[in-house]
């Protein structure tokens, strides 16, 4: 391990947690008492940044038991706090016409952002008229008072949590303890006893322009264009003449793009000692450009009983820990999980891997471009096939030919059914005599296309799956039908599945189109409604619709878990069509990929409502339902409708579900 050299104040400070929150006890109790000792260790803070960190500032963590906790650095956190301080001071002391640009490299959950943050709360409370900008994708992620992971909200914890003796002398505080100096209609800190200030902006081309700033940080910047092409570019030139001191933060999203270009760029050369696993440490260009490292492969915490996998042969990274990291791999195999990370195309020979790492891969619906994007700072390893292609060889074994085919036909807001041989309509369901499917809870995504009816045109698509067994039950495509009338179909085929819920991809004027139909026009209100705040919230905005970008990675791990189970053998065809390139989704497979997308959106449906599998299993050996009123009518109706559904199907001498109901209609 590298040997870091400490400040000369953090040198003192308990790097344990345990040890360092009696350590906090002890000192803060001593000066509360002592204004000496409180100007002391103001003092401290003022002149060593990683000294502030250590001894006042808390980190947050709602997953663990002890939701809060001491900031103690790691190794490889020290030297990018110190870089970015010393990086701005070198700024502050000079006369405007040097400028930075200080890219941070990070690996998820190495607390890249967090860095930034208490370093500017730092200056707000310590630099005369100090003015710092905090930026991100949209006003959500920057300013929002019921998300403590937006970036105001941050700097609202670090000073909430500081002593009342290290706060402005004419800071003013509310009854419940919180900043009577923080304006959220303006996004803004005012510090006033030096004037200082703290704003939030959203990543748009006017972002900060005709303003000035002694600093403007953007965070998850490799992520701004997820939302709209050129975004991350626009904020850059609208900031590049506001201030000399830009931080571009961000784990990797794409192979192209501002950040991708700048990260990559191969002037960059070591600036002292490196981390010799990840690379995590310092390094500099010939332009002035500063570029700081954050690998988890360098986290003590994370790469404990860290080993390789080479040629069918593991070895542990660290001798002494070579029997811990063995009894660990037995586990891991006897557990099935090491299979599981090898299916699903996890493990790469030689590279680095610990316990932590194979947490995180086998953790609810990582996939390898997750994992690369998020943890091994590898933006190639979005590049390829969106779906695994062994689940889909696999997946592809089990489809089958539907029950009943034919065509859906609305007659007064209600569905009617003509069987036909090469119909639009497709299902895998059984209907009893009065045509109508089992009792169950259902839910139906949906794409929308503008229904040219072309040879090349696209389709409308309609997938629905039962909810209580993640079985796909209906596969609806249509590329002639104009959006109004798909729109009406979609609402009738979903009323007669017991009122499905539904979702679909509301870009563009046809998801528009469709939402009014499925809404005003046809009634129809079991749909999904895309969460936003309050403040955000227009009419008729996005109610219905979701985005598909990244529903392709949850949709084939549900697939591997069994909690999607597929039916339809176009679908998985055209789900092996979609590829990744330079950071967007193409589609290079037969047909168009719709039944990919209605698919995918199906399955994002089906993982809300009910959890698949695991949430009717979890709802059998829950009892609690039982023991109250609603809970035993459900109970009672749903035992209703099964009978009476069964009563129906015994009248069909001999159905069984392998004969098509289109020969007894």
């Amino acid at each position: 391990m590298t040997a870091i050299a400490l400040p000369d104040y953090y040198r003192f400070v308990p790097t344990d947690s345990i040890v360092n929150i009696r350590w906090r006890l002890k000192i803060l109790q001593s000066a509360s008492k002592d204004v000496q000792l409180q100007t002391c260790i103001r003092t401290a803070c003022w002149e060593d940044p990683c000294f502030f960190f250590g001894s006042l500032l808390w980190s947050y963590d709602p997953r663990a038991a002890v939701k809060l906790r001491p900031f103690c650095l790691w190794p490889h956190q020290i030297r990018a706090i110190q870089t970015i301080s010393d990086s701005l001071d070198e700024v502050c002391r000079g006369t405007g016409e040097f400028v930075v640009d200080l890219l941070l490299d990070k690996s998820r959950a190495q607390g890249g952002t967090a860095i930034l943050v208490g370093e500017m709360t730092r200056r707000f409370l310590r630099d005369e008229m100090f003015a710092g900008a905090l930026m991100s994708r949209n006003m959500d992620c920057v300013d929002n008072q019921d998300d403590p992971d937006s970036l105001m909200s941050k700097v609202d914890f670090n000073l909430r949590m500081l002593p009342r003796w290290m706060l402005p002398l004419r800071w003013r505080l509310n009854s419940a303890g919180d900043s009577m100096n923080r304006t959220f209609s303006k996004h803004s800190h005012f510090n006033p006893d030096n004037r200082a200030t703290i704003i939030g902006w959203a990543s748009t081309g006017d972002a900060g322009r005709g303003g000035r700033k002694t600093w403007v940080d953007f965070d998850e910047v490799d992520f701004f264009d997820s939302q709209r092409d050129g975004m991350t570019q626009e904020a850059l030139d609208s900031t590049q003449f506001v201030t000399n001191f830009r931080t571009l933060c961000s784990t990797r999203n794409r192979d192209s793009g501002p950040f991708h270009e700048a990260v990559s760029d191969d002037s960059w050369k070591p600036d002292g000692d490196i981390f010799p696993w990840g690379g995590s440490g310092i390094y500099r260009n010939s332009s002035n450009g500063v570029k700081i490292v954050l690998d988890w492969r360098d986290n003590p915490t994370h790469n404990r009983l860290a080993y390789r996998y080479t040629d069918g042969h593991f070895s542990a990274v660290r001798p002494e820990e070579r029997r811990e990291v063995e009894a660990y791999l037995d586990g891991l195999k006897r557990s099935g999980n090491w299979n599981k990370l090898t299916r699903r195309g996890f493990v790469r020979s030689g590279e680095m891997r610990s316990k932590w790492y194979d947490n995180k891969c086998l953790q609810g619906t990582s996939t390898p471009r997750s994992i690369a994007r998020e943890l091994d700072r590898n933006p190639t390893g979005a590049i390829g096939k969106c779906f695994n292609v062994d689940v889909l060889a696999r997946m592809a074994l089990g489809c089958q030919h539907p029950l009943w085919r034919g065509d859906a036909i609305v007659v007064a807001g209600k569905i009617k059914f003509v069987p036909s041989d090469d119909g639009k309509l497709q299902l895998w369901v059984p209907m009893d005599l009065d045509q109508l499917p089992p009792p169950g809870d259902y839910a139906a995504g949906v794409d929308i296309s503008t229904g040219s009816g072309t040879k090349n045109s696209a389709n409308s698509v309609l997938v629905a799956v039962n909810l209580e067994t993640g079985r796909q039950v209906m596969e609806y495509a249509d590329s002639g039908i104009a959006p109004q009338r798909f729109a009406t179909v979609c609402a009738a085929l979903c009323e007669w599945l017991h009122n499905a819920y539904l979702i679909w991809e509301a870009m563009g004027p046809t998801g528009g189109l469709f939402a009014r139909t499925v809404l005003f026009e046809c009634g129809y209100q079991n749909v999904y409604r895309e969460k936003r705040p309050k403040s955000s919230l227009k009419m008729g905005a996005n109610v219905g619709g979701a985005g598909w970008a990244d529903l392709f990675d949850q949709f084939w791990v549900a697939m591997d878990d069994g909690r999607f189970i597929p039916a339809s053998s176009r679908m998985i065809k055209e789900c092996g069509g979609w590829e990744w390139e330079n950071g967007k989704i193409i589609y290079r497979g037969e047909f168009h990929g719709d039944r990919a997308i209605a698919g995918g959106l199906c399955c994002k449906a089906l993982l809300e409502k009910s959890g698949g599998v695991d949430k009717v299993k979890e709802e059998l050996d829950n009892d609690e339902g039982m023991f109250n009123m609603a809970g035993r009518l459900r109970h009672r109706l749903k035992a209703e409708a099964e009978a009476n559904w069964n009563r129906r199907t015994n009248d069909l001498d001999g159905f069984n579900g392998n004969f098509s109901i289109a020969r007894l209609l």
